[in-house]
């Protein structure tokens, strides 16, 4: 069993914002990776980790649910755009891969201030792209004997589901 390609992007996303704020991202890669490994399916794995990081670290609570918010919210063409961007970001560090979507997310965290009546997206749409994350606490050492970890985390599959829509 893999992520849909709507929870892909929720983890990815999540992912990046913790990597965004210069916090190894092994936080919750982890532990998912060891729920996974306990036969917990993916989605249930990610979830729980996220909200043990949140635990430990309140401040991500209200960004992280947001970002998977506007996920949920977004149709599937931008879903794709998302997806690719991140997928890109993630295997080539390439940065501008995600300024190339800022705009679009930033439209798309506006319209759900608009929609929802929640400052914190508006918050959010100004701080997208505004600069590339600070470095996550990572080495070359630790990442080739970690197989299957990327600079900002542990990607158990980098191919959604074919079967899955969403």
């Amino acid at each position: 069993m893999s992520l849909s390609r709507r929870d892909s992007a929720k983890v990815n996303a999540g992912l990046l914002e913790v990597h965004h704020a210069g916090i190894d991202t092994a936080e919750v890669t982890e532990i998912a990776r060891a729920m996974m490994n306990n036969g917990t399916p993916p989605r249930q794995a990610y979830e729980a980790a996220f909200d043990k990081f949140a635990t430990h670290r309140p401040e991500f609570r209200a960004p992280l649910m947001r970002i998977g918010q506007l996920i949920d919210a977004t149709d599937l063409p931008t879903l794709a755009r998302y997806n690719v961007a991140m997928s890109r970001y993630i295997e080539t560090g390439d940065y501008a891969e995600i300024e190339a979507v800022a705009p679009i997310v930033q439209q798309d965290l506006t319209t759900m201030a608009a929609e929802t009546g929640d400052a914190g997206f508006a918050e959010m749409a100004g701080t997208v792209a505004v600069a590339e994350p600070q470095s996550a606490p990572t080495s070359n050492a630790a990442q080739e004997a970690r197989p299957g970890h990327t600079p900002i985390g542990f990607q158990p599959s980098t191919v959604p589901n074919p079967d899955s829509q969403e």
